[in-house]
Formats: C-alpha cells, structure tokens, sequence
C-alpha cells in the first residue's frame, strides 16, 4: 500500500477540514481500532462502524427498555409456542439475535438484516405477526443501546458523529431502529430504505429513541485495522504544506519509521492504544509506561540511535498527565544509557496535536529560500 494509492481519498479530505468547524472528526484518528464495532459487509469480509443513538435518551431510555422487555416476553407467550414450527427460519433469527445480546457481536448484524429481507414487505420491513416483527426489532435495539454504552466517549459524541457526516464517502447509513417510549411503536429501517433525519414517531409524532448503524468506507477501515491511519493523515498534511516527509520509510537494516521528516531528520511515531490511560503497577514509577516504553518505544529508540535520529516525536492517545510523565520516564531511561534524543510525547486533544505539528512544519521550513 503506498501514499499515492490514498491521494485525493478519504484521509485527504480528513486534512481539508482540519482547520474547519468539523475538525472533531479527527477524534476518529485518536480512536485505537480494537474500540471501534467491526460489522461484516460480505462473507470474508467486514468494516468498522459506529452506533448513533438519538432522541430523548435521559428522559425516556429507562421506559424504552421496560417496552423492549415487554416486546421480548409478549413474543415468548404468544407466538413462540403456537407458530414454532410454522416460525421456524424466525426462531434461528432469534438465536442470532440472542448472540448478539448476549455477546455483543456486531459482526452479526448484515446477517440478520439479510434474513429479515427474506419475508414480505409493503413498509421496510413487515413479518407475519405484529408481536413478531416487535420482538426481533426490541432485541435489535437493545443490542445496539448496549454497543452504543461500549464505545468510545468521541464515538458518542453528537458534534464528533455530525462532523464524520460531513466528510464525502467516509461512512454511510446500514440500519436504523427507532422506538417510541408513549405508544410503544417499534420501526426498523435498512439501507435499502432512506434513513429519516426527523425522529419523531410515524404513528403518534411523539420524538422516539433512534439507534443508527454506520459502516467507514472500504479505504478507511483498511487503514484504521493496523492504526495507520494517523500516519497517513500526518504524512498528508505535510504535504499539503510543502514539508518533505516520508511515510514509512525503510533504513537498513530493517527500520521503519512511520512518517520521517527529511529537512529536520525528524520521526514521527504514531503510538494509538487500546486503553488511553496508563497504568501504575503498586505505586512503581519505573512501570508507569509498561510494556509501551519496553517494546514500543525503549527498543526503536535504540535502533532510531544507531541510524542517526536525533529528534523523536510520539504522537498517541494518552491524555495530558500521563502524556507527560511517559516523556518524562523515557528521558531518564535514555539518560541512564547515555543517550541523547530530543524526545516529545503528545497528548490526544486536538489542540497539542495540532499545535505540535504546526510547530514541525515551521522547523522543517526554517532556512527554505
């Protein structure tokens, strides 16, 4: 995979709101790929998405799910034990559903709305039984609330979600399951369907409770699996600002750095972690950075030594404090070593990310006719 076959794809347009109103969509970068729901698309193949749940969810999420329970036990009364064997592909649906609810896989979800699109439909979808149709859309949407609870607090954010909407072809809509807490109306909309922006309900007009599946298109999900996403997104925006960067490249013997500055002999390391926090095992502050300093960041400095890189920059996904004391810790590990690096750790917020690489490029520029 080189730069060029990204060029004028989606992580170019991510650089061209960079300094826009929809800057919050960068959080995307910040986000490790392990945090984000990964849905199947087709056989062998998946995405990474995200759930949006809208509506009025302090004020009538508890009321939903009494509905939502109230749906699965009417279900489990009436229609099960008189139309088991006539609902039998329906009753394998609901196992899929259960799996899905009770271990959280979101990958299962095309699954199911592929077997609801095998049925009758005059509305989006419509089976044989009002009790039925309600009991699968009731556990679809409580396993979607529960995925939604999971994800990342950005990935819950409405400003973030309203500015990823905004960049062409990042993601598109797959889903939408709507609840009304006063009539107790349940809707589901597949991708097929044109998603409703307003939420009210259609039957009483009552604003429902609305979780919406989004799938990140084909280009993006490739990068995000590995986390390149943030060196790619790096390596473009010096570009776009006349700096000479590299991305990935390659010293012999076998050493990568993911995004090099040729004017300032300067790496950029891109370090996205599963856990934004840094732990401290028993008060000990030589493990503050764990196996991250050890493996991630100890062991490259090393080689980045011996090839002659003097200056290192971290970019990850820690917050302030533990941003700082990382830098701090690593200091004095080099120190200890006799080795000399200028060394900077930057924290996630948009501000210290965008202000460190701005401060790069006047670096790399210094001394340009």
């Amino acid at each position: 995979m080189t730069p060029q076959l990204w060029k004028g794809g989606v992580i170019q347009r991510l650089v061209e709101v960079a300094k826009s109103e929809y800057r919050s969509a960068l959080e995307i970068l910040f986000i490790n790929h392990r945090n984000i729901p990964r849905l199947s698309v087709f056989p062998g193949k998946d995405a990474f998405g995200l759930i949006e749940l809208n509506g009025p969810i302090k004020e009538e999420l508890e009321e939903v799910n009494k509905l939502i329970t109230l749906a699965k036990s009417t279900f489990s009364m009436r229609i099960g034990p008189i139309f088991s064997e006539y609902f039998a592909p329906l009753i394998d649906l609901a196992e899929q559903l259960k799996l899905l609810t009770d271990e959280l896989k979101p990958e299962i979800i095309p699954d199911i709305v592929n077997s609801l699109r095998k049925y009758p439909a005059e509305q989006p979808v419509s089976l044989f039984k009002k009790d039925t149709v309600e009991y699968y859309t009731a556990i679809l949407l409580e396993s979607l609330i529960i995925q939604w609870r999971k994800q990342p607090d950005a990935l819950r954010d409405t400003q973030t979600i309203k500015s990823l909407q905004q960049i062409k072809d990042l993601m598109t809509p797959q889903l939408q399951v709507g609840m009304c807490a006063k009539c107790g109306n349940f809707e589901l909309l597949m991708g097929s369907h044109p998603l409703r922006r307003k939420l009210n309900c259609p039957k009483c007009s009552h604003l429902q409770i609305c979780a919406r599946v989004y799938l990140f298109n084909e280009q993006f999900s490739e990068l995000k699996k590995d986390d390149k996403d943030l060196a790619y997104f790096i390596y473009n925006y010096m570009q776009s600002l006349g700096v000479q960067a590299e991305l990935f490249k390659m010293f012999p013997p076998d050493v990568e750095l993911d995004v090099y500055l040729k004017d300032s002999n300067t790496d950029i390391e891109c370090t996205i972690l599963l856990r934004e926090k840094l732990a401290i095992d028993k008060g000990d502050a030589k493990s503050i950075a764990g196996d991250l300093s050890k493996t991630k960041i100890e062991k490259r400095l090393d080689l980045f030594h011996k090839i002659g890189i003097k200056r290192v920059i971290f970019f990850t996904n820690l917050l302030k404090d533990d941003s700082e004391r990382l830098e701090k810790e690593i200091q004095e590990r080099l120190k200890a070593k006799n080795i000399r690096f200028e060394i900077r750790v930057v924290p996630r917020t948009l501000e210290d990310f965008f202000n460190a690489l701005d401060e790069e490029v006047k670096i790399a520029l210094k001394g340009r006719p």
